[in-house]
């Protein structure tokens, strides 16, 4: 376990809420914005800084828009860790 990660999410009640409703299912940055009700571009900053790490995965990389985002086998161990 990576503590490291942990501590990132946990100072960001953003992060942890992203990685809450991915559990629940697939979502694009704008089903995220909208169940979260957070600002689009703190929504698009997370997701970057999150996939850095492993936490989360863009399932459409190639798309520029609608870009769908699942949670990670880490990120799940992670949430759970909480």
């Amino acid at each position: 376990m990576d503590w490291e990660d942990i501590g990132f999410i946990k100072a960001s009640y953003i992060r942890e809420g992203i990685l809450k409703q991915l559990r629940k299912k697939t979502s694009t940055p704008k089903d995220l914005t909208e169940a979260l009700d957070i600002h689009f571009p703190q929504i698009s900053n997370n997701l970057k800084e999150m996939s850095e790490r492993g936490l989360v995965q863009c399932l459409t990389e190639n798309r520029k828009k609608g870009k769908i985002y699942s949670i990670t086998d880490k990120g799940i161990e992670v949430l759970e860790k909480l």
